[in-house]
């Protein structure tokens, strides 16, 4: 939320904002995976400007994965109430859910958790992402990276 102080809009939006925050901070898959923050937009003008702000309140959506421009930032005009954010956020999740996902790592990346030779299965990622391109080499350097982190620190890291 872009907002000033000064503005009675924002104001009355606070204690909405105040429990859209609580909710996401009590649920695991939200908390993990959300941010709600505030900038005062009148203190912070070059901020406001970087985003397109051009009235109080002004409420922005930034997926992640993509870097935080004005381009990227997805207008929010829906209702100004805590459920219609959540509703709003858990749409944004859903459809976010394949995020990084590489279909040809499914089978590897659901057996490492419990796997007794995990070295074997980071071998097995490991080559499998050695023949791929684009968006999913990216994405599997990733799988690699995090199954080595695992073996490293053990698998409470994964939790």
């Amino acid at each position: 939320e872009f907002y000033a102080p000064w503005c009675g809009h924002c104001k009355r939006l606070t204690p909405e904002y105040k429990k859209l925050g609580e909710l996401v901070a009590a649920d695991p898959k939200l908390s993990s995976r959300v941010v709600i923050a505030k900038v005062d937009a009148d203190a912070h003008r070059s901020l406001g400007e970087r985003y397109g702000v051009r009235g109080f309140p002004t409420i922005k959506y930034m997926p992640r994965g993509k870097a935080a421009t004005q381009e990227n930032a997805e207008d929010y005009n829906g209702a100004r109430t805590a459920e219609a954010f959540l509703e709003f956020l858990a749409a944004k999740i859903q459809a976010d859910a394949g995020f990084a996902k590489v279909d040809a790592l499914d089978g590897v990346a659901s057996k490492f958790a419990d796997a007794s030779d995990k070295a074997a299965l980071l071998k097995e990622a490991t080559d499998t992402v050695a023949g791929l391109e684009g968006d999913d080499k990216v994405n599997g350097d990733l799988y690699v990276k995090y199954m080595a982190k695992v073996i490293e620190k053990g698998v409470e890291y994964l939790s």
